[in-house]
Parts: structure tokens; sequence; C-alpha cells
């Protein structure tokens, strides 16, 4: 008979020789179904991963014969139908089968002896990225269950002292060469057979391949275990560990956009470029000449129309003459804080400067933002003027200068000139220069309230410090932002912009602590601030606090006083946070005035619109987003409510569409991500086996040890315990553990993963998280999002331990909006112990019929019919009951035919169908 072989390759074998004459395209079809098992696959998956680029007609075609061939050429009904379904007939074996049979039995013996190699390794469709791209996914999660099943082993064969302890841990190396844990199980496994040269060997090995592979330093327990073995480590500090890059939303709530750190002023560029001294000191004598003539300027150019309203103004870079390097960056930052006080005009956004690049054909990178690339920009993004300043050195004096400079033509609208004595009196300067721009733009009578360097700093070190946290947060480069920042408080102690800065740093990587901390310290120190600096704090210390309402309060005076596009979009953040989408999508409109060919106010629009329903008209924006900025839709979770948006109108094949191209973009973490969103796809489908696939490839794309890595292993375990892998479900929940001991985690993701453990019956666990999560609601008792999640896991651990009373009174102190499911589930559970069942029916039918998509709360609503259905029972009322498992059973038509969940609806159904006779 058939047997096929997938791991280490894929071969067919029939009668114990190699079967011969089986084309790629058929060899796919029967991986595929060997995978699926019992349960099968749907015909259309099959013409997915098989024909992708074919008209329907023609791939239904196509596998109908491919089924025909392999049937001829076997000799035998190897494929059989069940219903729009095909699954290999039970005399096929395979060895995928024997192995994931193996895992549900626990013999992690069985499952080391059977994986010989990657699934499929070596095998692709070379027409077919989908095939491809499945198969990858399953060559992860067969990867991964097979080193779970083999370090089982190894740890087995250490505590009872056995020589295979060796072999297997060897061959754990093999399959993750970059595994520390494997590297040292193998060195302690020589040391303890008698070969501690050959493991200090070893370690040495594995940390010139972390150093040469992954730009890792070595662990500080590898470290140790080398002076254990007698080899001597350097001297000195371990370098600290490297903060997670943060999603932003803190993955669950509203992100902090790069051009909010260190207040509005937007991220400066990489340094001037430099000159020769011939070319700078004839670039002094152009300035000096140019400023000397500003009358004769005025007498032959027109003034410039007052702007107001917001209108745009882009200011080039700082140009900078002087020997110091770093000067262009500080007075740069300093420029853009004193125009940024002006009610009348709004500056352009460097964080805007990639997309304005990709729409005029330009390279998306950080160019010198010259005059010339500034007067484009302008053009191009609706800016009515644009502003150039220098700086040039004469002795111990300082020459700086202004250009107002029409975007069309290249015309000098106005030019001045301001000189100061030395290198103290910069600042002074620049406030002068910014003071002139904002009268010749209309604000006729405006004067500083108090000079630039009493609401900054009047250290340039600590400007410059700043700058290149802006520039290194807008790049991503989240690890050189905490240290530069630093550098900027200790060139300042009291430089309430690095402080902001700080608590935007800190909020962002989940530290609500230190960032409550640096907001706090920043408002006490507003008359360091420039108005529109002192309440964008006030909106900022609101946000992290989780006072929303006074948010809105503060961004709405920020955005009516001082408008800008980024203004008006925080303004309709916060509306849309506190469930005010209307007065949302008006304030993203406002914001997409002033900045018409930016994506980010359509993209808040569409998000404000599917609060409101409109569905339609949120599918518009986002339409307008793509054509914007293909870019933007692609990143972070964007995409998931993209992807969402679709899900909701039933067009569940352009949804995933949405997210397979997020799985091809540059960015790992984005990558990640997007597998995650295909994941939950699946499993709103019903497909969890293939949905734990798509997590096995999730996984090792995700940066280690943050809360994107904790919420990809606990939706493993939630989605493992659903398929009745109690096993795989612990696996997954103790690297969750691990990541929990040693990360700061948002408080919502910290009541997921207690939610799971719960459902594990790991109740000392979830105790601990609460325990965590009650420390890290305290800090922010305003914040409705940390206490509906105390409250919820609270009422979770209370009922697991049989304490209703303190359930119901968990519950009943928090409103969980946003956790609807898991709330209302709690309460049935509550209700249904007091004797309501009645009760219990009603809110439960709420949550059905609402809906869920993307997040953990999904998982919980899929559950939420099943518990409809024991709920009506209870309160006699049949109906209902037969009404939630149809339901379910319609939801996951397609869905694993094995799936536990789907066969007790089929059985419940059934017998209540035969006692009402129908």
């Amino acid at each position: 008979m058939l047997r096929i072989k997938t791991f280490g390759g894929l071969l067919l074998e029939q009668g114990g020789t190699r079967f011969e004459g089986s084309s790629p395209r058929r060899s796919a079809l029967l991986a595929i179904l060997a995978v699926a098992g019992k349960r099968g696959v749907s015909r259309d998956r099959l013409l997915l991963y098989l024909w992708p680029d074919t008209t329907e007609e023609r791939a239904r075609h196509n596998l109908a014969q491919t089924v025909y061939s392999i049937q001829k050429a076997v000799g035998a009904d190897v494929i059989e139908s069940l219903g729009t379904e095909l699954r290999l007939v039970e005399s096929v074996e395979t060895d995928v089968g024997d192995f994931l049979a193996a895992e549900t039995r626990g013999d992690s013996a069985m499952m080391a002896t059977l994986y010989q190699g990657p699934f499929l390794d070596g095998f692709i469709l070379s027409d077919s990225a989908e095939f491809d791209e499945w198969a990858g996914g399953e060559r992860g999660r067969l990867n991964r269950l097979a080193s779970e099943a083999i370090e089982r082993q190894a740890q087995g064969a250490d505590r009872s002292s056995r020589p295979e302890a060796v072999g297997l841990w060897r061959r754990l190396t093999i399959l993750d060469p970059v595994a520390t844990r494997y590297a040292m199980g193998l060195a302690r496994a020589l040391d303890r057979g008698g070969d501690p040269g050959a493991a200090a060997r070893h370690l040495r090995e594995h940390e010139r391949l972390l150093k040469s592979e992954v730009g890792a330093a070595s662990p500080a327990e590898l470290r140790t275990l080398l002076e254990t073995l007698g080899r001597p480590v350097p001297a000195g500090p371990l370098p600290p560990p490297v903060p997670p890059p943060p999603s932003p939303s803190t993955e669950l709530s509203t992100p902090t956009p790069p051009e909010r750190l260190g207040a509005s002023a937007p991220a400066p560029v990489p340094a001037v470029r430099r000159r020769s001294p011939r070319a700078r000191r004839l670039a002094v004598a152009v300035v000096v000449i140019a400023a000397g003539g500003i009358l004769a300027w005025r007498s032959l150019t027109k003034p410039v129309r007052p702007m107001a309203n917001g209108e745009m103004v882009v200011l080039a870079d700082f140009e900078n003459l002087t020997a110091d390097t770093a000067m262009g960056r500080a007075l740069q930052v300093a420029a853009t804080v004193t125009l940024q006080q002006s009610p009348g005009f709004s500056l352009y956004s460097r964080n805007r400067l990639r997309q304005s690049l990709v729409r005029m054909g330009h390279p998306a990178v950080n160019p010198v933002f010259t005059e010339e690339l500034a007067r484009e920009v302008a053009a191009r993004e609706s800016g009515r003027v644009v502003v150039t300043m220098t700086v040039a050195q004469l002795g111990q004096q300082f020459v700086l200068a202004a250009r107002l400079v029409e975007p069309s033509d290249g015309r000098i609208v106005a030019t001045k000139k301001v000189t100061v004595d030395g290198q103290p009196e910069l600042l002074d300067g620049v406030d002068q220069l910014g003071a002139w721009v904002r009268r010749q733009l209309g604000d006729l009578n405006w004067k500083p309230v108090r000079p630039l360097p009493l609401v900054t700093t009047r250290s340039l070190p600590a400007l410059v410090a700043l700058a290149d946290a802006q520039q290194a947060a807008g790049q991503g480069r989240w690890n050189d932002v905490h240290q530069t920042l630093d550098r900027a408080l200790a060139a300042d102690t009291g430089f309430a912009m690095a402080m902001r800065a700080l608590g935007d740093y800190f909020l962002a990587t989940n530290r609500v602590t230190e960032s409550l901390k640096w907001y706090r310290a920043a408002s006490e120190r507003t008359a360091r601030m420039t108005e529109p600096e002192q309440i964008s704090v006030k909106a900022a210390l609101a946000e992290g606090e989780g006072r929303f309402d006074d948010q809105v309060q503060a961004t709405r005076e920020l955005a009516t006083r001082f408008p800008s596009a980024a203004n008006w979009g925080w303004l309709g953040e916060a509306l849309r946070r506190t469930r005010r989408p209307e007065e949302a999508v008006s304030a993203f409109r406002k914001a997409a005035d002033l900045a018409p060919n930016s994506a980010e106010p359509h993209l808040g629009m569409a998000t404000s619109l599917k609060q409101l329903g409109d569905l339609r008209s949120a599918l518009d924006e986002y339409d307008k987003v793509f054509q914007l900025d293909s870019m933007q839709l692609l990143r972070a979770f964007e995409n998931i409510q993209w992807g969402e948006t679709y899900v909701r109108t039933g067009q569940l094949a352009q949804a995933e569409s949405v997210f397979r191209k997020m799985t091809k973009v540059p960015a790992k973490a984005d990558q990640a991500r997007g597998f995650r969103a295909l994941a939950y796809l699946a499993a709103y489908q019903g497909r969890y086996a293939e949905a734990s696939g798509q997590l096995a490839v999730a996984l090792p794309l995700e940066p280690k040890g943050g809360l994107s890595e904790y919420r990809d292993w606990v939706l493993l375990a939630d989605v493992e315990t659903t398929r009745g892998r109690a096993l795989a479900a612990r696996t997954a929940l103790d690297h969750a553990w691990q990541i929990f001991t040693t990360a700061d985690i948002q408080a919502a993701a910290l009541m997921f993963g207690g939610h799971q453990l719960v459902r594990a019956g790991l109740l000392d666990r979830a105790q601990a998280v609460l325990d965590t999560l009650r420390r890290r609601a305290a800090l922010r008792p305003d914040h409705a999002q940390d206490q509906a999640a105390l409250a919820l896991l609270a009422a979770d651990v209370a009922l697991a331990r049989g304490r209703t009373a303190d359930a119901e009174a968990a519950l009943s102190t928090r409103r969980f909006d946003a956790y609807l499911p898991l709330g209302s589930s709690l309460l049935a559970e509550v209700l249904i112990a007091r004797g309501h069942p009645d009760s219990a029916v009603a809110g439960l039918r709420s949550v059905v019929d609402a809906g869920r998509f993307g997040d953990e709360m999904q998982q919980d609503w899929l559950r939420s019919f099943e518990r409809l259905a024991r709920a009506a029972e209870r309160a006699g009322d049949s109906t209902t009951a037969r009404a939630a498992y149809s339901a379910l059973m319609n939801q996951w038509k397609g869905g694993d035919a094995d799936l536990p969940p789907l066969v007790t609806a089929r059985r419940e159904l059934a017998r209540l169908q035969a006692a009402s006779g129908r």
C-alpha cells in the first residue's frame, strides 16, 4: 500500500519500494492530505494552494484530473471525497500522521524517532507561493513539536544519567543552532560524561555563532557555565539587555507616534553634508551678503499672505556651516519649537517625509532636507512657504540667517540676519529668527512669553541628545532612545522636553511606572515649556493615567488653539477611544484638510467609521490610505484593522489577501503579525490545525522576550486547548510564563494569559499573574482598561476556585465593554450558579450577536455559542439551544472535522433534535 514520507523531503513508497512517476503537483496534493489526516481538506483550499493563478473552473478540472491520475498510478483508490472535502483513505500510511498521533498520546520517544528532518525539506512548487507558504507554516509547527519532544527526552536522559543525553542534546543543537539552552544542555551533558574540554569548546563555538549570525552577546548564564568549566570570563559588566521594539498600541491601545517623542518636535535628520574649508568660507560670505541685503530683497518681492487655521509651512534642515557637526541638529530642534508656537500655521511633519518621497518617485530614505527638496515637498503637500535657516561662524561670533522661499519657483520672499556674540547666545538668535518668521507669516504682534532658552534648554549638548533620540525613534532604533535621553538629562537635569520624551518611551515599552514618573516630572516643570508643549504634556499625562475625558479636553484645546494635522489627529484618536466616533470623524477630516496627501487622517476616519458600523465607508477610507501610502496598511495593527473590516462584511477571501500581503513585508515583526492575523482567520472558520501552523511561523519572527511573542504563545495555548491538545497547550503556556517573569507586559495581555492559565487548570500561576495585574492596575486607578482586566481575571480565578460570591463582587465593580465576550461569559456562570439562567441567556445572546475578530476576545466569542446553548437548555429553552449549536456549526462549516467543540455541537444538536422530534 502507499506510504507518504514527508520528514526530510518528500518520498512516496508503494509495497516497500519507491513510487516513481509522481509529478510535483500530485506529490504536493498528497502532502497536504497527509497533514490533514482524517479531517480532510476542502477543495477550495486545495485550489488556493495548488492552482492560485488559474480560473476557478480550470482549477477544479485540474484537481479532478490530478486525483484521477494518482488513483490510476497507484492502482487503488487512495483519496476519497467527503462532502466538499478530500482526504486520504485509512489504509494510506504517513509519517506525519503517525507523528501527530504520537503527539496526541504524549509519546515523545516515538515523535523523536519519526522526525527525520524538516517537513518537505527541499520540495517546492515554483509557481505557487501559496503552497510554499503553507509548507513553511507546517514546517515551523512540526519542527517546534519535534524540538519539544526531543527536549523532553533529553531532560529525562539527564535525570537518569543515561549516555544518550549527549546525542539528544546534540540533535537539538542541529535543529536550532542559535538556541542557547540547547547549547548549554549539550555542554552539561558532555561535562557529566567526563569531557569538560569538549563542553567548553562547544560553548565558545556557540558564542561565536551568536555574534556572527545574530549579533548577540553571550547570555549571562552561558558565561557562568563557562566559568564552572574552567574558562576565564573577561572582566567588566555585562551589556544591558536590549528592550524589545514596542507594538505600537502596546498592542492593545492607542500607539505613541514617533512625532510625539520629545513633545511635538519632529524627528531631526542625519548630520548635514560636510563641506571643504574653501566651500565653507564661500558659503559664509554668501550668508553675510544675502542677509545684509534684506531691504533690497523686500523691494523686489511681494510679502507672504498672512497664514491662518493651520496652513502648512515646510522647514528645511538647518544648514550648518560651522566646524561643529552637531550644531545643526540642535538648532533644528530649537527652530521647530519656536515656530510651533504659532496659532496661524503648522509645520510639515518630518515623519511624513517617507510618504512624500514615495509619491515623488524618490528613494524612501532619510535624505538631507535641502531647500530644493523642501520646495518640492511643499509643492506636492500643499505647503504655503518654505523656511530655511543657516548658521555660520565668523571668529567668535555666529551669523544666523533665515529665508522665506516660494515653493513653486524658488523666489525668495524675505530674508533676515541675526549676529550673536558667542555659542551661549545661539538659541536667543534662533528665537529672534523664529519671531521674525512668525511676524512675516501673519503673527504681526507676536512676542515670546519666555525666551527660547528658558522654554527648552540652554544646553546645546542636551538639544543634540534630544534630536538624536527623536531620530532613533523615527528609525525604530528603540534601544538607542533611552541612552540618548539620559544623555540629554545629564546635560540639563531640568530639561522638561526630555522628561516628556522619556514618558513616551516608557509608555511605548509597557513600563508604566517609569512612564508616569517622567510624565509627572515634566508636568511639574511646565514653566520650562512653550504653551503648546504645556498642553501636550497635560494630554499625554491624562492618556498615560487613563483619564481619557481629560485627554479629550486637552487635545481639543491643543487642536483649536494650535491647529495642525497632527494635533487634530491626536484629538480624533482621543475621541475614538472615548467612543465618540462621530466627533472623531470630524476631527480626522480637519486633519485631512490640513494634510490632504497624508494617509494617517484617513486611517483614523476608517477606524472611527467602523465604530459607527459604516463598514462600506470605512473600506473606502482604507482604499484611500492604500493609495496614499501602501505600506501604511502593511505595518503593525493597521493591517489587522483593515482585514477585520472585510471579515465583518463577510469577505473572508479579501481579508486573507490583506493579511498575506503583510507576511511579505521586510520587517520580521510585521510579518509575524501577518501570520498571527491568518491564525485568527483560520480559528474564526474553525481551522485550528491551520491556526497552529500559522503561529508556528509567526513565533520565530517575533522579537524575543517581548509582548508580541508573549501574545503569540498565549494564543497558541488557546488554540491547542481548543483542539484538545493539553500537552502542547501547556508547553506554549510555559513559554509565555518565562516571558511574563522577565518582561513588562501590558495589563490586558496579562489578563489574557491568566485566562489561559485558568483554562489549563494552572491556578497557582494564574494567581501569580493576578497579583502582578493587581499591582499594575494600582498604578493607574483611572485607567478603565487596566481596571476591567483586573476585575475579569479576579472573577475568572474566583470561579475556578469555586468562590462564586467573590467572582460576582469583582464583576459588579467594573464595566467590561472592551472584553464583552469574556465578561459576559463569566457573568453567565455566576448567574447560573445563582439560579438565574434566563438572565445568563440574555447576556450570552448579545455576545453571540455582536461578533468579534482579530484579538484574544475572538476566542471567547467563539466559545460563547456553546455557552449560550448550555445556558438556554438549563433555562428550558431548547429552541435557543438548537439555534446556538446550529450557528456554531454554520460558522465552522469548513472547520476541522475532529475539532472537539464542533464534535460536541453535532452530538448535542442531534440529541436536542431527536428530543423535539425534528
